[in-house]
């Protein structure tokens, strides 16, 4: 069992407020390596064994508004080698913390999240109103040459529910 536990801090104390219009919990990006069967013999047998230890997939939420700057947060509960990239069509990102501290924001097309870190970035929701994929890749030992764990979602007009919808 596993969830994201978000401390919030009053808006006038963020040094990244000026970044963002909306800080909404269901923004909040819960990225895991799905396996079937219990992590610790998934773990054991990634170091000790040859037998299939390999993601089938990855699992993922979250939501949003057009015209507006959403800070998203995201974290990672793999526990295999397997950083997961995202990105979103025709917008890119602009990371504002990691681990609970601010950084310098930049702009990038993508970020890459390894297991147990956590990434607040922020999407200028300023283009059309098309749907757009949101894409989590898995790299590593998450990529092609094993089963390609990936998931995607998309921005919509109306809200669907499967692994995250995120309209704006």
């Amino acid at each position: 069992m596993f969830g994201a536990l978000v401390v919030r801090q009053p808006r006038h104390t963020d040094p990244q407020q000026h970044l963002y219009d909306t800080d909404d919990p269901r923004y909040t990006f819960v990225l895991t390596d799905w396996l079937d069967g219990l992590g610790i013999a998934k773990f054991v047998n990634h170091h000790h064994t040859e037998h299939d230890n390999k993601p089938y997939t990855l699992l993922v939420n979250g939501r949003g508004k057009h015209g507006k700057r959403h800070r998203f947060r995201a974290l990672s509960n793999s526990i295999q080698n397997c950083p997961i990239v995202i990105s979103i069509d025709n917008h890119t990102l602009v990371p504002i913390t990691t681990d609970g501290h601010p950084i310098q924001p930049i702009e990038v097309d993508s970020l890459t999240i390894y297991g147990g870190e956590r990434w607040d970035f922020v999407v200028n929701a300023d283009q059309a109103s098309l749907p757009y994929w949101i894409k989590f890749q898995g790299k590593l030992d998450c990529d092609d040459r094993f089963k390609s764990a990936y998931q995607v979602s998309y921005s919509c007009s109306a809200c669907c529910c499967c692994c995250g919808c995120v309209w704006w």
